[in-house]
C-alpha cells in the first residue's frame, strides 16, 4: 500500500503557527511594520482555508460532531447506497460497456501479443509451471486415467477426420509417377535375396513341396499312381525340389533388383497405381480396408496406456520443459509466416471475446454491486482512503495555499486603499 501522505496537516501547522507566532509579535508591538500585518492577513486567511479542507476532507469520512453541520458530515457512510449504484453504473455501463470493449478490442492484436510471448523464455516458464500443476494436481487426485480417456478420444477424434485414403493414394501416385519408389523396390528385393537363401525357409519350401506331392497322391487316380510310383523309385527329391524352386526366384528376384523395367516391378507398380486410384475414389472394399487400418493404428498408438505413460512422462521437467519449448517455438514461427491464419485467429478469439461479453455482462454489474455491499463501512472507508488518501491530503494543501494568497491580496488591496 502506498505511504500515507501527512502534507496536508503539515500545512495546517505551518499556518497555525504562523498566525499564532506573528499575532503575538504584532499584538507585543515586536513587528510594527504594516507589511508584517499584511504577512499575518496572509497566514490567517491560510489557517481558515486549511481548516475548511479539513473539514471538506474529513466531512465524508467520519461525523464531525459540530451542530448544526454535524448531520452533512460521513457522507460516505450515509451515501453508500447511491455510491455503490453509481459506481457500478459508471463501471459496467461507461468505462466497461459492451461498446467500449468492442472499441478496444480492435485496436489490439492478440495473435502479435501471443508471439511475442512466446519468443520470452519467462512466458515459456509460466506455461511449463502452470501444465506441470495441473498435470500433477491430476495424478495426485488420480484423474490421469480420466485426463488419458479424454486425450486419446481427442486424438482419435482428429485422426478420424483425417482423409487417409485420398492422402494415401494421392502419395502413392507421387513416389510412383517421380519413380521415387525405386530406392525401395531395389532395397526390398534385395531384403528378400538375402532371406530367401536360408535354412529355415528352404525347410519351408521343403515342407509345403512334400505336402503338396502328398496332397496328389492322397488324392488317388493316375496323377496319384504316377507319383507314388516316382516317390518309391527316388523319382521325386522334395529336397531337391525346394532348391530349384528356391534357385529360380533367387534368379527372378536378381533380374528385378538390377531392372528397373522387369516385368515382376511392373506388374506390382501397375497393381499399385490402381490401388491408389481406387483408394482416391473411395472403392468401397479398399476404403473399407484403410479405416480398418486407420482404426487399427489408432487404437495400438493411442491405447489409454500409452497416453498414460507419455503424460505421465512429461510431468517430468526436462521433458515437459522441451516439449513446451518446441510448440511455443513451433506456434510462433507458424503464425508469424502465415499472416492470414494469424487474423483469423485473432478475429476468432475477439468474437469469443464479445459473445462472452454480450453473454455475461450483467454479471459485471451485479458483482461489482455485490461487492461493494459486502464491505462494512468501515472496510469501504478504509479502501478509499488507501487509494485517494494522499491526493485528499494535497486538496488540504491547496487550500491553506489558496487561503493564504487570497488574504495577501485582500491585505494588500487594504492596504493600498
Amino acid at each position: 500500500m502506498e505511504k500515507k501522505s501527512r502534507i496536508g496537516s503539515r500545512s495546517f501547522l505551518v499556518a497555525l503557527f504562523g498566525t499564532i507566532i506573528l499575532f503575538i509579535c504584532t499584538h507585543l508591538g515586536y513587528l510594527k511594520h504594516q507589511a508584517w500585518y499584511i504577512v499575518l492577513a496572509g497566514f490567517e486567511a491560510a489557517l481558515i482555508g486549511a481548516v475548511a479542507d479539513w473539514f471538506a476532507v474529513s466531512a465524508l469520512f467520519r461525523e464531525i460532531p459540530i451542530p448544526l453541520v454535524r448531520r452533512h458530515t460521513n457522507i460516505i457512510a450515509k451515501s453508500r447506497a447511491r455510491l455503490s449504484e453509481g459506481i457500478t453504473d459508471l463501471v459496467a455501463n461507461e468505462w466497461l460497456s459492451q461498446e467500449s470493449i468492442h472499441t478496444k478490442l480492435q485496436s489490439i492484436s492478440f495473435v502479435d501479443r501471443i508471439v511475442l510471448s512466446l519468443k520470452k523464455g519467462r512466458s515459456q516458464e509460466q506455461i511449463q509451471a502452470i501444465t506441470s500443476s495441473i498435470l500433477t494436481l491430476m495424478l495426485n487426485q488420480g484423474k490421469m486415467s480420466d485426463l488419458s480417456v479424454k486425450v486419446r478420444e481427442l486424438i482419435q477424434q482428429q485422426l478420424s477426420q483425417v482423409d487417409m485414403a485420398h492422402c494415401l493414394g494421392t502419395k502413392i501416385e507421387e513416389l510412383l509417377d517421380k519413380k521415387k519408389h525405386y530406392p525401395l523396390w531395389s532395397k526390398s528385393l534385395r531384403v528378400l535375396l538375402q532371406r530367401i537363401d536360408t535354412p529355415d525357409v528352404r525347410k519351408l519350401v521343403e515342407n509345403s513341396v512334400s505336402n503338396e506331392i502328398q496332397g496328389i497322391v492322397d488324392k488317388g487316380g493316375i496323377k496319384s499312381l504316377l507319383f507314388s510310383a516316382a516317390q518309391s523309385f527316388g523319382g521325386i527329391d522334395d529336397e531337391q525340389l525346394a532348391s530349384k524352386i528356391i534357385n529360380a526366384l533367387k534368379q527372378i528376384l536378381g533380374e528385378a533388383e538390377r531392372d528397373p523395367n522387369h516385368p515382376l516391378r511392373m506388374e506390382l507398380e501397375d497393381e499399385l497405381y490402381s490401388w491408389a486410384k481406387k483408394s482416391k475414389e473411395k472403392d468401397p472394399k479398399v476404403y473399407s480396408q484403410i479405416l480398418s487400418w486407420q482404426r487399427q493404428l489408432s487404437d495400438e498408438l493411442f491405447s489409454d496406456k500409452v497416453v498414460s505413460q507419455w503424460i505421465a512422462q512429461y510431468t517430468k521437467g526436462d521433458k515437459q520443459s522441451a516439449l513446451i519449448h518446441s510448440i511455443s517455438t513451433q506456434i510462433g514461427q507458424y503464425l508469424s509466416a502465415n499472416p492470414k491464419t494469424a487474423t483469423q485467429i485473432d478475429s476468432w478469439i475477439k468474437e469469443q471475446i464479445e459473445h462472452l461479453v454480450a453473454k455475461k455482462h450483467h454479471y459485471l454489474a451485479k458483482t461489482i454491486k455485490n461487492n461493494i455491499d459486502e464491505l462494512t463501512d468501515k472496510e469501504l472507508i478504509d479502501q478509499i482512503q488507501g487509494r485517494v488518501g494522499n491526493d485528499l491530503e494535497y486538496i488540504r494543501l491547496n487550500g491553506a495555499i489558496v487561503g493564504g494568497l487570497v488574504g495577501l491580496v485582500l491585505a494588500l488591496f487594504k492596504a493600498w486603499i
